[in-house]
Formats: C-alpha cells, sequence, structure tokens
C-alpha cells in the first residue's frame, strides 16, 4: 500500500486541497472500478472523491488521482491507501 499525502493548491490561501467528483469519474473511467467507500487505511467514508496526491517516498513531482472520502481528502497528514494510483497526466 503506498503512503501518500494530499497535494494543496498554493494559489489560494490557506492551500485548499484539491479534490473533486470530477477526478474521482475520470480515475473510475480509467481504472474501470467502482469504489464503494474511501481508500484510505482504516476509513469507511462514502462521500467519495477523487483527490491529487503525491507518494511520500517519491522525490520527483509526479501528481496522482486517488479516491478517498472528502474528509481524507482534507488531511493534512500522510496515510495509506489500497487503491490504484492513476497519475494525473494520464487522466
Amino acid at each position: 500500500m503506498p503512503i501518500v499525502k494530499n497535494i494543496k493548491d498554493k494559489s489560494l490561501l490557506g492551500g485548499k486541497p484539491m479534490y473533486s467528483t470530477d477526478l474521482l469519474k475520470k480515475w473510475e473511467s480509467k481504472t474501470g472500478e467502482n469504489p464503494s467507500s474511501c481508500s484510505a487505511q482504516g476509513c469507511y467514508g462514502r462521500d467519495l472523491v477523487g483527490v491529487q496526491v503525491q507518494e511520500s517516498n517519491n522525490f520527483f513531482d509526479d501528481s496522482y488521482v486517488v479516491p478517498v472520502c472528502k474528509s481524507c481528502a482534507e488531511k493534512d497528514t500522510e496515510y495509506y491507501v489500497s487503491s490504484e494510483l492513476v497519475k494525473t497526466e494520464e487522466l
């Protein structure tokens, strides 16, 4: 399971996390999966969105999309995810 951290939009005051239902739909289309709950380890939230993340151990600026609940999309800490990471540029 990869460890990820949410990417925040630095152009906005306070750095709002970058997530949406559109990103979730694009992730579902790319993977062919339709998750029913949050992919963050230990969370079972059902209000899913696609969130842009970076792998914690990746020293490049690659960004990925993964499905999580809105609460996890707002996290400031690292967390494990069980779903496939899809590069943002592939969506």
